[in-house]
């Protein structure tokens, strides 16, 4: 005897509207083309986020208890954050590829040095982008 299909899980009601707004964002930033989704995961203990990224423009954006508990300026600036990595995604896929065949870990050295200028980069368009787009609505999470 076969078991009848479950239903699929629903997922929580402020995930939902992080993602709403994180895809806003997106289009606002000209990241439109993007397949945006926001996992139920966390980030992990003491992230505010992260993001995976795939060369086939799909993001997971991961979120952390720091980021519940933040204000709405700071989780705007955290997702925009998030989101500008979409922008280096495919520079940072061809820095792993180039590091992969240089020689005795030079490519990885190379790759990690240029991941942080990345880094650099993307904390100044934060600064920058963050300010002329709109607050978040109240996604549940402690204010």
């Amino acid at each position: 005897m076969t078991e009848p299909p479950r239903r699929p899980r629903r997922r929580p009601a402020r995930i939902v509207r992080v993602e709403t707004y994180a895809r806003e964002l997106a289009a606002a930033l000209r990241l439109a083309d993007w397949s945006i989704t926001v996992a139920v995961e966390s980030a992990g203990r003491d992230a505010y986020a992260s993001i995976d990224t795939d060369p086939g423009k799909v993001a997971v954006l991961c979120l952390g208890p720091p980021f519940w508990r933040a204000t709405p300026e700071v989780q705007r600036a955290t997702i925009v954050h998030e989101l500008a990595h979409c922008v280096f995604a495919p520079m940072a896929l061809t820095l792993q590829q180039l590091g992969a065949m240089l020689p005795d870990g030079r490519g990885r050295a190379l790759e990690v040095s240029l991941l942080d200028v990345e880094h650099e980069v993307i904390g100044w368009l934060e600064h920058v982008l963050s300010p002329s787009l709109p607050l978040p609505p109240a996604f549940g999470g402690r204010r």
